[in-house]
């Protein structure tokens, strides 16, 4: 989601009691999905003191608090098998602020080893990064995951600036990111960005595939949508929420060091 897109959408909400249903996943061949809960108050204004007492108790005993996010559950494709590899709400809820860059690293896995269909030699070689042990078999090329990190922090960045800009409260709400485990379709995908392909036009040209029944249309490797507005309301003179703000950064910086991490993973084959 772009800047403008972001704005308008929270313009759409401030004048719209809506429910909205779409599957952001259809378009991906293998979607890997993390949901990544924003802020660091769990509870809205109509909640009673004790589940206010229980939800400030749960912000301080997982990342929330601390952080502005928890990692609320993902999905993460094994390229060997095809299979998915679910890693459960148990896990965000059990793992301190020191343990996100591992959790992030988890659902962005380099893959291991690949050969060029030439020589025998490793094409690219990853490096033991936390997080990839437990995810060995599965993640994509780091010259493929790099591009879809940095496209993916700048439209981060974005919906930050756009935050930013509006006085309004949010509880309960998360950043969906999901992108294609399947690397002939990431490929493609990184190839659209490259020549500028712009996601309301494909949105367009999707809906027009639906209808005619046609394959899928091209488009980007990744999507990130802000989610869940059910505990949203605008606060007029109050201020961005600062809580969801810090959340916001805190994505921001871990994907600062999962870049860093799979820059470094990149090792030119030697001949």
């Amino acid at each position: 989601m772009g800047c403008a897109r972001a704005r308008g959408l929270i313009g759409w909400f401030a004048d719209t009691q809506s429910i909205v249903l779409e599957n952001l996943s259809h378009r991906f061949v293998k979607p890997n999905i993390l949901d990544i809960k924003l802020g660091t108050v769990l509870y809205d204004d109509e909640a009673t003191p004790e589940k206010r007492a229980r939800m400030e108790k749960t912000a301080r005993d997982t990342t929330s608090f601390e952080t502005g996010v928890r990692l609320t559950g993902f999905q993460v494709y094994d390229s060997t098998s095809g299979k998915v590899v679910n890693t459960p709400k148990s896990y965000g809820k059990s793992i301190k602020a020191a343990d996100l860059p591992d959790g992030i690293a988890r659902f962005f896995p380099i893959a291991p080893e690949a050969h060029s269909p030439e020589t025998s030699a490793p094409a690219t070689v990853a490096i033991a990064v936390p997080g990839d042990k437990a995810t060995q078999g599965t993640g994509l090329p780091a010259d493929i995951l790099e591009p879809i990190l940095e496209s993916l922090r700048e439209d981060i960045a974005e919906i930050r600036d756009a935050l930013a800009e509006v006085h309004m409260r949010m509880v309960g709400s998360s950043l969906l990111v999901i992108y294609e485990a399947d690397l002939e379709r990431a490929r493609e995908g990184l190839h659209w960005l490259e020549e500028g392909g712009d996601e309301e036009d494909e949105d367009e040209d999707e809906d027009e595939a639906d209808e005619s029944g046609s394959k899928q249309p091209e488009g980007p490797p990744y999507i990130v949508k802000l989610i869940d507005f059910a505990h949203t309301k605008i606060v007029p003179g109050a201020g961005p929420d600062e809580g969801v703000l810090k959340g916001v950064d805190t994505v921001l910086s871990l994907l600062d060091g999962r870049i860093e991490q799979v820059k470094a993973a990149a090792v030119p084959s030697k001949e």
